[in-house]
């Protein structure tokens, strides 16, 4: 039950579009003189220089930059600010959207579980969230008419994980502007959301392909 429960919580993320994430704060490292860890000292003030520039010539509004070798931190920099329009500065403890990098994150986790043999990358994803069960595929229409198809073959993980699901942004220019439009209107990226509420929602709509 435990193994079923920690893939589902897995494939859960897999589905989720955006997600807040911490930073790891420098802090709960142990830190020592850059040299000591064969790091030059010279050479992380000229990356100081090279963020820093970053701000001034306006293409960041602000950064955070942090060097760890063998398990101890030897830099760790905030440039710019956190809040352009109020000049917040960058903090060290800035809480960051990572958007998109989330699906690294969360792609080594489902390995680690395909590594314990806790599921099969072929394995449809019905299997652990059984909303996915029946889902059909956009086959043209208009927004208020929607002409919808039966799979040939059910969503696997390996969909999921090589990004081949047919479940899109609603975003102009990611698809089809008809079935954008449908998932637009589904407002995906509303934060006030369940994980539960968000994946019913998804399982409403069609595949874009």
């Amino acid at each position: 039950m435990k193994s079923e429960c920690n893939s589902r919580l897995g494939l859960v993320s897999l589905v989720c579009i955006f997600l807040m994430a911490p930073i790891v704060l420098a802090q709960e490292l142990p830190t020592d003189k850059p040299e000591a860890l064969g790091i030059s000292s010279a050479r992380l003030k000229s990356l100081d220089s090279a963020m820093q520039r970053y701000v001034d010539e306006g293409k960041l509004a602000g950064l955070l930059t942090m060097i760890a070798r063998r398990g101890k931190v030897v830099h760790f920099e905030t440039y710019g600010y956190m809040d352009k329009e109020t000049a917040t500065p960058m903090k060290k403890d800035t809480i960051f959207r990572i958007a998109s990098l989330t699906k690294q994150v969360t792609s080594v986790a489902i390995m680690m579980l395909f590594e314990e043999g806790r599921f099969q990358l072929d394995d449809p994803v019905s299997r652990y969230i059984p909303e996915f069960k029946n889902m059909t595929v956009y086959a043209g229409g208009s927004p208020e008419n929607l002409k919808t198809e039966k799979l040939n073959s059910e969503l696997t993980i390996r969909h999921l994980l090589t990004l081949t699901s047919g479940l899109i942004y609603g975003e102009p220019g990611m698809g089809d502007e008809t079935i954008v439009s449908v998932y637009k209107k589904a407002d995906l990226e509303n934060p006030h959301r369940t994980l539960k509420e968000m994946i019913a929602i998804i399982c409403r709509l069609p595949f874009a392909y």
